[in-house]
C-alpha cells in the first residue's frame, strides 16, 4: 500500500504543469474563479492576468469597470470592438502599473481610466515597450508616466488616445538611457501642466495630434544637463495653450532641451513658441520657406534655428 501511494505521488510529480491559455476574458457578469474562458469569463483584469500565458491576451467582452491592476509579464489587454473597459482610480492610486521583464512588450487598447485625486493613470516602471491605443486617460497627476533610471532604452507609443484634465498628460525620462516616445493621432487637452513633457534623455516623435488648453503644449527640458531631451513635432495643431512649444526650462546657459517643428498650426495661444536661453527650437523650411504657421497668438515668440526638409 505504501509503495502504491509512493508510486502515485511520483507519477503526479512527473506530470507537466497545465499550460495557461493564450487568451482569457472578463465581463460584467463574470466571477473571479477558474481560468477565464469565453464561456465563463472572470470579473477583473487583476484576476484574469494571473490566468493568461506570457504574451497572451486579456479581452473585456462588455462595457463595465474592471479595476486597477499590475502587469508583470508581456501581455495585451483589450476591450472588444464597441466596448469600453473602465478603470476608476482613487486618491494617490495608480490605474495600471507596468512592471514587466526587460524584454517584455505590453499593449493596452480601448480602456478609459479616470482618476479621483490619483497619481498616475498608466505607470511604466519596467519593461521594453508599452503601446497605448484608443484609450482615454482623465484626471491624474500624470496621465502616462515613464520616469526611470535603467539601461533598457524603453519606449512608449501612444496612438488615437485622448489624454485630458491631468497635471502632465505624458511625462518621460530616463537618467541612464534613452526614453523613447512616439505619439500619433492623439489629443491632449486641459492638462494643468504639460500635454507632453519630454524630460531627460527623451527622444520624442509627435505627429498629427492636437494640443489644446494646456499650460504647456510640448516642452523639452531637463535639470540634468548631459541628458538633453529632444522632441520633433510634425503636423500638429496647438491652440488655446498658455505656451504651445517650449524648449529649455531656463535653468542656466547650458543646452537643456531641443524641439524640431514642421508643418504645424500654432495659433490662438498666449505664446506660440518659447525658446529659453538653455533651449533650442528649430523650424523646418522647404525651399527656403517656413513650413509652420505661427500666428494669431498673443505673442508669437521667436527662435534662432531652422533646418531644411530632407
Amino acid at each position: 500500500m505504501v509503495i502504491r501511494i509512493l508510486r502515485s505521488a511520483l507519477l503526479f510529480a512527473a506530470l507537466p504543469a497545465m499550460a495557461l491559455p493564450n487568451r482569457v476574458f472578463v465581463a460584467s457578469t463574470g466571477m473571479d474563479v477558474g481560468t477565464c474562458p469565453i464561456t465563463s469569463p472572470c470579473r477583473s483584469f487583476s484576476y484574469a492576468k494571473q490566468q493568461v500565458a506570457l504574451d497572451g491576451e486579456i479581452i473585456a467582452l462588455d462595457t463595465a469597470g474592471y479595476g486597477i491592476f499590475e502587469i508583470d509579464q508581456g501581455v495585451s489587454v483589450y476591450a472588444a470592438p464597441g466596448v469600453t473597459a473602465f478603470i476608476a482610480v482613487g486618491s494617490l492610486g495608480v490605474g495600471i502599473d507596468v512592471i514587466t521583464g526587460p524584454s517584455d512588450a505590453v499593449v493596452i487598447r480601448g480602456l478609459a481610466l479616470s482618476g479621483f485625486g490619483a497619481l498616475n493613470g498608466i505607470q511604466f516602471d519596467n519593461g521594453h515597450s508599452l503601446s497605448i491605443e484608443n484609450c482615454v486617460i482623465n484626471g491624474f497627476i500624470n496621465g502616462v508616466s515613464m520616469q526611470r533610471n535603467d539601461t533598457s532604452n524603453a519606449s512608449v507609443r501612444i496612438e488615437n488616445c485622448t489624454i485630458r484634465n491631468d497635471g502632465n498628460g505624458v511625462i518621460t525620462s530616463n537618467a541612464s538611457s534613452t526614453a523613447g516616445l512616439t505619439v500619433v493621432n492623439s489629443v491632449f487637452s486641459d492638462n494643468t501642466d504639460h500635454g507632453v513633457f519630454a524630460e531627460q534623455n527623451t527622444r520624442a516623435a509627435i505627429s498629427d495630434s492636437t494640443f489644446s488648453g494646456n499650460l504647456f503644449g510640448v516642452e523639452a527640458s531637463t535639470t540634468h544637463t548631459p541628458n538633453v531631451p529632444q522632441a520633433t513635432v510634425v503636423r500638429c495643431t496647438l491652440a488655446q495653450n498658455t505656451w504651445a512649444i517650449m524648449a529649455g526650462g531656463n535653468y542656466g546657459q547650458a543646452l537643456d532641451g531641443i524641439i524640431r517643428i514642421a508643418e504645424n498650426l500654432i495659433a490662438a495661444n498666449y505664446q506660440g513658441v518659447l525658446e529659453n536661453p538653455d533651449g533650442k527650437i528649430l523650424s523646418m523650411t522647404s525651399a527656403g520657406t517656413a513650413t509652420n504657421v505661427i500666428e494669431g497668438n498673443q505673442t508669437n515668440g521667436t527662435f534662432t534655428g531652422t533646418y531644411s526638409a530632407k
